[in-house]
């Protein structure tokens, strides 16, 4: 993290491991020269703690990245590369989705999608409108809101910002095929609110729920808002803002009772592996119970291999 007036780059960890092998005189403590032209494997793995730490994040006045940098023969050293991590956040405590249903001057909005979501998966917002277009409003404005709040613990003028990530626009007489679409269903509206693409980075990106963080957070709403003609002029009025949850974790999946917050004064001063990264070296002999890191694409290879 960096990017704070008073220097502080706010350093959540640092930890640095040596994988080269030992010396021929078994002392690991001798530096190995490695010569130019030829291939080294230095294989290792990097065990995180039961520790929830804030995702990646870039703003103008604050970021969060995490960095692997490799140094041979202490002279050359890579560029950082980056690493992409995700905290472990709860999307619904219910593995079930309910529906939950508002109502207001003659509007009934009912979240056909609940209100909790899992990032990646969940794709959009589904929303049922009722009595449209018996009521007065010209025009009913449904958005996805984002607000980011920036501040160092309890500072007395954090920074906040709010973004628009997608929004409808209905008219109460005509409902048009504007983007994103939108159906008219037993007398009303069926809203189809989409989240933002995930390639989309900075502000415009979708992070996880962030309430734990100690330096910012990040929060999400719906917000329903009219427009009211009265004559020539039309006011804008806001008719309210629901709070919903973008989670990392499976609909009905708890977050494991070890899991402690970064920001916790007991991980803040505690500078051993147990709230900190450990990176060793891996070897095929290993007994310890760690499994390699699955990827969708590619199942893990595990040893020793069993012949077909």
């Amino acid at each position: 993290m960096s990017k704070y007036r008073n220097g502080d780059k706010g350093v959540v960890f640092s930890v640095r491991a040596r994988l080269s092998p030992s010396s021929p005189s078994g002392s690991s403590s001798s530096n190995i020269w490695l010569d130019p032209g030829t291939i080294h494997r230095f294989p290792f793995f990097c065990q995180m703690p039961m520790v929830n730490f804030p995702p990646p994040f870039q703003h103008s006045l604050f970021e969060c990245k995490y960095t692997l940098v490799a140094t041979v023969n202490d002279v050359y050293k890579s560029q950082p590369f980056l690493i992409d991590f995700e905290p472990c956040v709860e999307t619904n405590p219910n593995a079930k989705i309910h529906t939950y249903t508002y109502t207001r001057d003659r509007i009934r909005f009912s979240l056909l999608s609940g209100l909790y979501y899992q990032l990646h998966k969940d794709t959009l917002i589904r929303i049922h409108i009722d009595k449209l277009t018996s009521s007065s409003f010209s025009t009913l404005i449904v958005a996805l809101k984002q607000q980011i709040i920036i501040g160092y613990r309890q500072q007395p003028d954090p920074h906040v910002e709010s973004t628009i990530l997608s929004s409808v626009i209905i008219n109460g007489s005509n409902s048009n095929n504007q983007q994103p679409s939108y159906d008219k269903k037993d007398g009303g509206v069926l809203v189809e609110l989409p989240f933002p693409n995930g390639n989309d980075t900075g502000v415009n990106k979708l992070l996880p729920t962030v309430i734990g963080s100690c330096r910012f957070s990040v929060h999400y709403k719906i917000l329903v808002s009219t427009k009211i003609r009265c004559g020539p002029i039309v006011i804008n009025r806001k008719l309210f803002e629901i709070p919903i949850t973008v989670g990392t974790l499976p609909h009905g999946t708890s977050v494991s009772p070890d899991l402690r917050s970064y920001a916790d004064e007991n991980v803040l001063q505690d500078m051993t592996t147990c709230t900190k990264p450990r990176l060793s070296i891996s070897s095929v002999e290993r007994t310890t119970d760690i499994l390699p890191a699955y990827d969708a694409k590619r199942p893990p290879i595990y040893y020793p291999r069993i012949p077909a």
